[in-house]
């Protein structure tokens, strides 16, 4: 799964949030990623999820919804639309009839806005601790579906509001997401 966020009227990528669905039944699974920086960030993503934070056993839940990443477009940054794509979750894991979403948050800025969109700290790691150490969609649920709009200012200096979408990335638009979270997220991350 994979939300998107567009300024309406247009089909520029101005946010994208890498999901998953995690299941107390999921087997371990390997994933292929060129980027060394993508690999870090999976493999931290699994230690927090899995050995740090047991998610099932601390939440007492079977499954949750959880992201691999989050990545606005610089001109479209302190705007608030990072919070917005984490709000989007409620509804979604709603319709899907998940219980809750975790998330380990890595940089500041999405750390920011996990707070603003309501996240509660669960458990935190250093970065110097750090160092050391298949799910479908359900045929009623419609797809691709807007999962959330909102207004917020618009990366021009005018300040005039603009309305925004978050919505299931569809499938044509893949490759645009993949460039755009590799622009917009592993690089900024070095």
């Amino acid at each position: 799964m994979t939300l998107v966020c567009y300024k309406e009227g247009s089909d520029e990528i101005i946010g994208t949030n890498l999901l998953l669905v995690k299941s107390i039944n999921d087997a371990k699974k390997t994933i292929t990623v060129r980027s060394q920086s993508t690999r870090d960030i999976i493999e931290i993503h699994e230690y927090m999820m899995t050995d740090r934070f047991n998610v099932f056993e601390r939440l007492r839940v079977d499954r949750y919804l959880t992201a691999v990443g989050l990545a606005i477009n610089r001109r479209y940054r302190g705007l608030g639309i990072a919070t917005e794509m984490l709000r989007a979750r409620i509804p979604m894991c709603q319709e899907f009839q998940i219980p809750v979403t975790v998330t380990d948050f890595t940089a500041l800025g999405s750390q920011r806005a996990a707070e603003k969109a309501g996240f509660q700290v669960e458990g935190e790691v250093t970065y110097d601790e750090l160092a050391k150490m298949v799910w479908k969609r359900p045929a009623e649920v419609p797809y691709p579906k807007v999962w959330h709009r909102f207004q917020a200012k618009g990366s021009q200096e005018d300040g005039q509001l603009e309305w925004y979408t978050v919505q299931d990335l569809p499938e044509d638009r893949f490759e645009d997401a993949i460039r755009h979270m590799s622009e917009h997220f592993a690089r900024d991350s070095n």
